[in-house]
């Protein structure tokens, strides 16, 4: 998951493509669908 998160924050913290203003870039989607099945499986991530 922080490898994703990683990769994310690379991709969206980028002037050149002026990919800060994206609001695509508040949420990862994998990392959400990860926590989410974490959640309904009742597994601890922390």
């Amino acid at each position: 998951m922080n490898n994703n998160l990683m990769a994310h924050r690379k991709m969206y913290n980028n002037d050149a493509r002026n990919m800060r203003f994206n609001w695509f870039g508040l949420i990862s989607a994998t990392n959400l669908a990860i926590l989410n099945l974490a959640y309904r499986k009742k597994f601890s991530l922390t």
